[in-house]
Protein backbone atom coordinates (compact mmCIF):
# COMPACT_ATOMS: atom_id res chain seq x y z
CA UNK A 1 0.00 0.00 0.00
CA UNK A 2 2.57 2.76 0.81
CA UNK A 3 4.70 1.38 -2.58
CA UNK A 4 1.53 3.49 -4.32
CA UNK A 5 2.28 6.37 -3.13
CA UNK A 6 4.68 7.69 -5.65
CA UNK A 7 5.60 11.12 -4.45
CA UNK A 8 6.72 9.23 -1.00
CA UNK A 9 8.45 6.69 -2.41
CA UNK A 10 10.21 9.10 -4.94
CA UNK A 11 11.15 11.39 -1.89
CA UNK A 12 12.22 8.83 0.45
CA UNK A 13 14.43 7.73 -2.94
CA UNK A 14 15.66 11.14 -3.63
CA UNK A 15 16.98 11.62 0.55
CA UNK A 16 18.73 8.37 0.44
CA UNK A 17 20.63 8.89 -2.21
CA UNK A 18 21.98 12.96 -1.01
CA UNK A 19 22.73 11.44 1.62
CA UNK A 20 25.02 8.33 0.59
CA UNK A 21 26.24 11.49 -2.13
CA UNK A 22 26.92 13.11 0.70
CA UNK A 23 28.60 10.78 2.84
CA UNK A 24 30.84 9.74 -0.11
CA UNK A 25 31.72 12.84 -1.31
CA UNK A 26 34.63 13.60 -3.58
CA UNK A 27 36.92 16.27 -3.61
CA UNK A 28 35.84 17.53 -7.01
CA UNK A 29 31.81 17.76 -5.39
CA UNK A 30 33.14 19.27 -2.58
CA UNK A 31 31.33 22.85 -4.08
CA UNK A 32 28.42 21.49 -4.49
CA UNK A 33 28.23 20.41 -1.03
CA UNK A 34 25.99 23.49 0.39
CA UNK A 35 23.62 23.17 -2.50
CA UNK A 36 23.16 19.47 -1.48
CA UNK A 37 22.54 20.13 2.00
CA UNK A 38 19.97 22.20 0.74
CA UNK A 39 18.31 20.21 -1.55
CA UNK A 40 18.29 17.51 1.34
CA UNK A 41 16.77 20.27 3.62
CA UNK A 42 13.99 20.78 1.11
CA UNK A 43 13.23 17.59 1.09
CA UNK A 44 13.15 16.95 4.69
CA UNK A 45 10.42 19.90 5.18
CA UNK A 46 8.65 18.12 2.09
CA UNK A 47 8.57 14.78 4.23
CA UNK A 48 7.48 16.51 6.62
CA UNK A 49 4.58 18.62 5.74
CA UNK A 50 3.36 15.70 3.75
CA UNK A 51 3.67 13.96 7.30
CA UNK A 52 5.34 10.94 5.60
CA UNK A 53 7.20 9.52 8.43
CA UNK A 54 3.76 8.56 10.45
CA UNK A 55 2.51 6.84 6.48
CA UNK A 56 3.00 3.26 8.20
CA UNK A 57 0.96 3.79 11.08
CA UNK A 58 -1.80 6.14 9.44
CA UNK A 59 -1.94 2.83 6.70
CA UNK A 60 -1.53 0.09 9.55
CA UNK A 61 -5.30 1.77 11.21
CA UNK A 62 -7.06 2.26 7.67
CA UNK A 63 -6.34 -1.04 6.95
CA UNK A 64 -7.08 -2.39 10.65
CA UNK A 65 -10.55 -0.86 10.14
CA UNK A 66 -11.36 -2.54 7.19
CA UNK A 67 -10.84 -5.58 8.98
CA UNK A 68 -6.85 -6.24 7.85
CA UNK A 69 -5.12 -8.83 10.19
CA UNK A 70 -1.83 -7.37 11.03
CA UNK A 71 -0.45 -10.55 8.63
CA UNK A 72 -2.29 -9.36 5.76
CA UNK A 73 -1.20 -5.83 6.35
CA UNK A 74 2.25 -7.39 5.68
CA UNK A 75 1.65 -9.28 2.59
CA UNK A 76 1.86 -8.26 -1.10
CA UNK A 77 -1.50 -7.39 -2.86
CA UNK A 78 -0.71 -9.38 -5.23
CA UNK A 79 -1.09 -12.20 -2.46
CA UNK A 80 -4.66 -10.77 -1.08
CA UNK A 81 -8.20 -12.56 -2.40
CA UNK A 82 -9.97 -10.52 -4.85
CA UNK A 83 -12.65 -8.88 -2.16
CA UNK A 84 -9.18 -8.11 0.32
CA UNK A 85 -7.87 -6.58 -2.94
CA UNK A 86 -10.88 -4.48 -3.18
CA UNK A 87 -10.96 -3.42 0.41
CA UNK A 88 -7.11 -2.08 0.10
CA UNK A 89 -7.95 -0.41 -3.07
CA UNK A 90 -10.44 1.82 -0.85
Amino acid sequence: MLDSDIERTYLLNKKSELTERLQNISEQEISKQSSMLAELDDLQQRMEHLNIFSAKSRAASILAGLNFSESMQNQTTSSLSGGWRSYNII
